[in-house]
């Protein structure tokens, strides 16, 4: 009886590249993937994965790209620095499939039931996303250069966060949740297989871009170095105890005392991790949650206001404008 050698196991496959724009990069891949490239689509080789990645320009700056297929072994996929070229990267994981994308060794699962769904990162960053064999990729990916994000987004911000992390040259990442409208209006791009249009296209992702740098921060991994100087576990206890302490006046004095810190160097410590001081954290955080709320459809601006401690519906609504950039009113006709 003859004996059958057995099939070697085949290793990882590590892909590396810098973002730049989607035709570069997506040649680089094509090359280390063995994949052909035709127009502006990519297609797998059949030993790699099955499936497309997709990619268009929408402006001058403005880029789009959607991954969907089905990987035939496992992959890391390294994003290395690239300061002088400015591009900034969002991924939007779009369906339920569970990836990890790590930072400096932190990892954090990305997929529609995870509690984060998408990440913003800036150009100097390093990062490895890591994907399974046999696993369906489903991803958006919008990039945008340094000049069409002054252009188009820091002229309506001249302070806050994202003022301060566009205009910074630290290494920043954003994580937020996904839910289905971001889903519904990402498909809605590429409906049929290809473009629907730039005219279309343009106004559905100016609405996600809105609404992406309307909203407070979900989780920011922000100056890993600064952090380095202090424990930085108990100052991300201290940031979801006042998460966890939404509907209560936050109590500064009690939580800056589980770092050990006097209250300033708790304050000044704390804007530097995460950019935003722990009481404009706090008011951000609540004002998500309002939104979160208005969003379900079960209760009225009043019944919102009331559950988050305000008296007066005058000045909840002067919070909510401004942490959100619109009206409760206002909102509700966005997503009616």
């Amino acid at each position: 009886m003859t004996m059958k050698a057995p099939t070697p196991e085949i290793k990882e496959t590590v892909v590396r590249n810098r973002i730049t724009t989607p035709d570069i990069w997506i040649k680089d891949l094509a090359i280390q993937t063995d994949s052909k490239v035709e127009g502006n689509v990519l297609i797998c080789n059949s030993n790699f994965a099955d499936g497309t990645i997709r990619w268009d320009e929408i402006q001058k700056g403005f880029y789009i790209a959607k991954s969907d297929f089905t990987l035939m072994r496992d992959i890391s996929v390294v994003r290395e620095q690239t300061l002088e070229d400015g591009f900034y990267m969002m991924k939007f994981q779009i369906n339920d499939t569970s990836i990890e994308h790590s930072i400096d060794g932190e990892i954090e699962e990305l997929g529609v039931s995870k509690k984060y769904g998408i990440v913003f990162s800036t150009p100097n960053t390093t990062t490895m996303i890591r994907y399974k064999k046999h696993t369906p990729i489903k991803m958006f990916t919008i990039i945008l250069s340094k000049q069409w994000l002054s252009e188009n987004v820091l002229c309506d911000k001249q302070t806050g966060f994202w003022h301060n992390t566009l205009s910074s040259n630290q290494s920043i990442h954003v994580y937020k949740p996904i839910d289905q409208r971001y889903i519904s209006n990402l498909e809605a791009i590429y409906a049929g297989g290809s473009l629907i249009g730039h005219l279309h296209a343009l106004n559905l992702l100016t609405s996600i871009l809105s609404e992406f740098f309307m909203e407070p921060e979900q989780k920011v991994v922000i100056n890993k170095t600064e952090a380095q100087e202090f424990d930085l576990s108990s100052f991300l206890d201290a940031k979801e105890n006042l998460e966890y302490h939404w509907q209560e006046a936050p109590h500064i004095e009690e939580i800056c005392e589980d770092t050990g810190l006097s209250e300033s160097q708790f304050k000044k410590s704390f804007k530097k991790i995460f950019g935003y001081s722990p009481y404009k954290h706090y008011l951000n955080y609540r004002m998500q949650r309002a939104k979160e709320l208005l969003l379900t459809g079960r209760y009225t601006i009043s019944e919102v206001s009331y559950m988050l401690g305000y008296e007066n519906l005058t000045k909840f609504s002067k919070a909510f404008k401004k942490c959100l950039g619109m009206l409760p009113s206002q909102y509700i006709r966005l997503i009616v």
